[in-house]
């Protein structure tokens, strides 16, 4: 028996700490929202989004939005970015390439990261990204600027509340994940002589351009 068998089968076999435990018949969200309705999870976002640093505009329109993007990005002509799909802007890309802002995939010497996001967490003002395919960490991680494009019909109450939405195919969409990253804010540290310090391991700027979804 090799040793790792022999210390997993120590580790089966002995006393469970825990046998009394009772099962868990009802589950408390960690940030419960009173009003969830579309107008209090969008005012809730900006709010909490805002108290974590993160810049977040509300734009009526996609052209709005293009305008806006164009305006963070420069004076730069070269970004990181997700592939466009994944972006809810369509006419983004033909809007880059007529103001010549090309896309490095991997330079890590570019100052803009351009992403969209899965879901916008109302109850903490956080994005979840699920990376993958198209998808990749570096724009929303190695970049110092992070502009992440959303739609109000992303956003949910809390974490359990997107989780609890993809049990229903068991998780089938996380099996082809990367990662799955929350981002609450700009990176920030208080690591040394307990000085908060933005930047050190992650974009120290967040911008979020949340565009108004006609239903």
């Amino acid at each position: 028996m090799s040793s790792r068998n022999n210390i997993l089968g120590r580790l089966r076999s002995a006393h469970s700490p825990f046998e009394n435990v009772r099962s868990v018949t009802e589950r408390r969200p960690m940030t419960p929202l009173a009003d969830t309705s579309p107008a209090a999870l969008e005012s809730h976002f900006v709010h909490e989004a805002g108290a974590l640093g993160s810049s977040v505009t509300r734009v009526s329109d996609p052209d709005e939005a293009i305008e806006h993007v164009l305006g963070l990005i420069a004076p730069d002509n070269v970004i990181q970015s997700w592939d466009f799909a994944y972006i809810p802007l369509p006419d983004l890309p033909d809007a880059l390439a007529k103001t010549g802002i090309q896309i490095a995939p991997g330079d890590a010497t570019v100052r803009i990261g351009l992403t969209g996001a899965d879901a916008a967490l109302a109850g903490t003002g956080s994005l979840v990204l699920v990376t993958g395919p198209g998808k990749p960490r570096q724009p929303s991680l190695v970049p110092p600027v992070h502009i992440a494009i959303i739609t109000t019909d992303q956003l949910v109450p809390n974490l359990d509340t997107w989780i609890t939405s993809h049990r229903a195919d068991n998780f089938r969409r996380f099996q082809s994940a990367a990662n799955i990253v929350v981002i609450s804010g700009p990176s920030s540290t208080g690591d040394i002589a307990n000085i908060p310090v933005k930047g050190v391991h992650g974009p120290g700027v967040v911008h979020v351009i949340l565009i108004a979804s006609h239903r």
